[in-house]
């Protein structure tokens, strides 16, 4: 993980020092106009590879300091023979002379135009078709077949991906999905000995995540065309699947133990110890609490007979008759518990989820249906509220928290920017404290830049404040 980050020469003005705190959470702080944003935007740029991006940025040196106290120091070409590279240093602890490496931009920019000489192909051997390309922007529409659907060609040597939310080079999209694509092209483009290990091995090292202003608009491509659609319908939408997911993965599971359920049965009669009867009754309480949440998270119906108080079904058995009945309700408690488990860490996540968002909205209430997603209901009326009804705000407020609990891979660094937009002050006073939350559930860390006091309420030991000239 990073634990500091300097940019000089920002914008030929500014020269900022970052460095990040301990709690997992830090705030930049710092008026419009002096780059909070676009440090973000180079974090990101550079723990994805796309050093396009980051060499599209107006900056002299831009340095990162690592926990293991290595650091690496970006610095822009300024003179007239690389005025298109990118500088790496990579200097180690104890090591005297720091590594080094030359992004050179000008070897990778694509320089002619299509070829209309040749065929265009559209299906067929794509891997034997290579030698009618003569060019890399040809290249690029031959591996076009070999990627993810989700991945949109903008235009020469550029990419949008629209699940990570982020443009890319060709370089950096082979490093992403360079094993869907034949190693015949890697050649073809030049570049398949790539970035030095030490580079590869800090960028790799840390997964990023930048959620940007623009948060209640997703883009999708539809036809060839590319449309926007309502964050709040498609997370509503993502969710229900997610929860399907976990439904057919429990149904499977059941089949599998329903199928070994006899040979468990009679494992469980030979065994010499036994279960007591208070153990089964506290097994049967945990498992019904279980059940209970999950009902309330929208993940279960809980219309299986309670099966407490069951102490007198036990005790007025002849002992045969108990010692049997106790062992078949272990296998009951261990297979309901496994069955469960496949639902555990999403029904935390929506449990929090829940509260954050109830605690918040006035006047409406969200709850979770496992066939439509979110479903807000009105306090007052008791009536349905279309999610298009629901604020900027609240929309915003949603959005955000499904991103953080739902959409973030553990151990991840987050890079946020103005949390604050459309929140009223008192959402934006709980912010860092319904972070905290997250946190603890999700574990990750994250970089905040605002402009809002209110965001950063009492926690000016967690902040950052850039300053100008």
């Amino acid at each position: 993980m990073i634990t500091k980050i300097e940019v000089q020469g920002l914008y030929e003005v500014f020269n900022h020092s970052i460095s990040l705190k301990d709690e997992s959470i830090t705030l930049i702080l710092g008026e419009n106009g002096l780059g909070k944003t676009l440090v973000l935007k180079m974090i990101q740029a550079f723990f994805n590879k796309d050093f396009f991006e980051l060499n599209s940025y107006h900056f002299t040196k831009f340095i990162l300091h690592f926990v293991d106290e290595s650091i690496i120091t970006i610095t822009k070409g300024s003179n007239n023979d690389h005025p298109e590279n990118l500088f790496f240093s990579y200097k180690i602890k104890g090591k005297r002379t720091p590594e080094k490496y030359n992004f050179n931009l000008d070897k990778f920019q694509i320089k002619n135009s299509i070829s209309t000489k040749y065929p265009k192909f559209y299906g067929g051997d794509f891997i034997d078709a290579t030698k009618f390309y003569l060019n890399d922007f040809d290249l690029e529409f031959a591996i076009k077949p070999y990627l993810p659907p989700y991945i949109e060609k903008l235009g020469a040597n550029r990419w949008f991906d629209e699940n990570r939310g982020i443009t890319m080079s060709t370089e950096t999209l082979l490093d992403f999905y360079g094993e869907n694509i034949p190693k015949q092209y890697h050649k073809k483009f030049g570049i398949k000995s790539g970035l030095p290990k030490w580079l590869t091995d800090k960028t790799d090292f840390v997964n990023t995540k930048f959620i940007e202003t623009q948060r209640l608009l997703i883009k999708t491509k539809a036809g060839g065309e590319s449309e926007y659609h309502s964050s709040v319908s498609r997370y509503s939408k993502e969710l229900v699947e997610a929860i399907k997911n976990r439904t057919v993965a429990a149904t499977d599971l059941a089949s599998k133990l329903d199928r070994s359920y006899p040979n468990r049965v009679i494992h469980e009669i030979t065994k010499t110890k036994k279960i007591s009867d208070q153990e089964i009754e506290v097994g049967l309480s945990n498992l019904n609490e279980r059940r209970e949440v999950l009902n309330k998270v929208g993940l279960l119906d809980t219309e299986e007979e309670d099966l407490q108080p069951i102490n007198n079904a036990i005790n007025t058995q002849r002992a045969g008759n108990k010692e049997l009945l106790k062992d078949v309700l272990q296998i009951y408690l261990d297979d309901s518990n496994q069955k469960l488990e496949i639902y555990s860490d999403l029904a935390s996540k929506l449990e929090l989820f829940i509260d954050l968002i109830n605690k918040r909205f006035l006047y409406k209430k969200i709850s979770i249906d496992k066939k439509v997603g979110f479903v807000f209901t009105s306090t007052i009326t008791q009536k349905n509220i279309p999610l298009s009804g629901l604020s900027s705000g609240e929309q915003h407020e949603l959005v955000l928290f499904y991103q953080l609990l739902f959409n973030t891979e553990p151990n991840s660094l987050l890079l946020i920017d103005e949390p604050e937009i459309s929140l009223h002050i008192s959402w934006q006073n709980h912010f860092i404290n319904d972070l905290r939350d997250v946190i603890k559930l999700t574990n990750f860390s994250a970089i905040i830049a605002t402009h809002s006091p209110d965001i950063i309420n009492n926690n000016w030991d967690l902040t950052i404040q850039l300053k100008g000239i």
